[in-house]
């Protein structure tokens, strides 16, 4: 069996990777989109290979996904749903989402629908004047999306609820059938480093990338009103620069030197270390993200804030997890007080392994191949 990944450098493909090799050794390819200057991609594994032209079939890739049995898209570039235009129909294309790729047709005026009002008026002060070309492309994309999108025959989203919203959204377009599928396994990939550990000092995680749809602004507001003294780290390793940039004046002008901010990409047993002096995390944003950082936040039994309506709220509640939202915050500071018990992180560790344990991926991994094929 042939299996051809479609990816770009990101810290996840690596989790894949691993995953798909053990459950189908010598079976998977990874076709790397953009130059061979990798930061996440290990350079010197035969089973990732560059691929230089984004938008044109050509050569060598263009015969190593023709002739696979399943193509696997990790994320939905419009240059991937490109691409799928023009696979033969034996090929069986499998789409793990991460969310940006979705949300964006869920939502009509995406990513302002997912913005709020503090951080909304930034954003439309700094991209103001490429309105009349953002919505032009979002058309073509759209096209070529939706074209696509009939000839995906697997969608595997984040969480499973996810997958209901866009079939409730476009009832009349046919949605890929559903199966469960998720990056990383809990024991290899989210707590190398803290096996067993807990959180050690009081301090709060603000968001979890330098993306406007952490609406950090509005975070700063609610803690700076009532002058919570306390450190804070800002993760923003990754995202839109100039977004970046503002956050951190921002912070450091409101917070001082309590301020830790993280911008650089870091091994995961370092971060994983360093959020262990942190109790408590922030996730303000509307949609679900962040999911890798609550995991380990969860494990480690810090307490995790998200927003009421993020699907990341009842997911975790359905399972028996406690989670709060940052509405309870912004009602009760005193929260950022409060000691998970013993009982309540051996529940979370329980639901994680559920979830994300090495068994339960793996066998995910054979039965989405399994129904692809199927």
């Amino acid at each position: 069996m042939k299996i051809t990944h479609l990816a770009t450098d990101e810290k996840f493909i690596g989790h894949a990777h691993d995953t798909f090799e053990d459950a189908f050794p010598d079976c998977n390819s990874f076709l790397i989109f953009g130059p061979k200057e990798w930061k996440y991609i290990p350079v010197d594994n035969a089973n990732y290979k560059s691929v230089k032209k984004r938008y044109i079939p050509h050569g060598y890739f263009w015969n190593e996904l023709k002739n696979s049995d399943v193509v696997i898209i990790h994320f939905l570039h419009i240059y991937f749903a490109w691409l799928v235009l023009f696979l033969p129909k034996k090929v069986n294309v499998v789409w793990i989402g991460w969310g940006g790729d979705y949300y964006s047709r869920i939502f009509p005026f995406y990513p302002a629908n997912i913005l709020l009002a503090k951080t909304q008026r930034y954003c439309g002060e700094a991209h103001k004047g490429w309105e009349p070309l953002h919505w032009a492309l979002k058309r073509v994309h759209e096209f070529i999306f939706w074209r696509a999108i009939k000839k995906i025959k697997i969608f595997s989203p984040v969480l499973e609820s996810e997958h209901k919203v866009l079939e409730a959204y476009y009832p009349r377009n046919r949605i890929p059938s559903y199966a469960p599928w998720n990056y990383g396994e809990l024991e290899r990939h989210f707590i190398s480093g803290i096996e067993n550990k807990r959180v050690l000092k009081s301090g709060v995680v603000i968001g979890n990338s330098a993306f406007p749809s952490n609406n950090h602004l509005e975070v700063f507001d609610v803690l700076a009103k009532h002058n919570v003294s306390r450190p804070i780290l800002l993760p923003l390793a990754y995202g839109d620069v100039g977004y970046k940039e503002h956050i951190k004046s921002v912070a450091a002008e409101v917070f001082g030197d309590s301020v830790n901010v993280v911008d650089q990409f870091m091994p995961v047993e370092q971060y994983n270390r360093l959020l262990l002096n942190y109790d408590s995390m922030i996730i303000n944003a509307c949609r679900q993200q962040a999911l890798g950082n609550i995991i380990v936040a969860l494990y480690i039994g810090a307490k995790v804030f998200v927003r009421e309506e993020s699907p990341v709220y009842a997911f975790f509640k359905n399972k028996g997890v406690t989670i709060f939202t940052v509405e309870m915050l912004e009602k009760d500071l005193t929260l950022l007080d409060l000691a998970l018990t013993d009982e309540q992180v051996e529940k979370a560790r329980e639901a994680l392994l559920d979830c994300w344990g090495r068994k339960s991926i793996l066998l995910k991994t054979k039965q989405l191949i399994n129904a692809v094929l199927g």
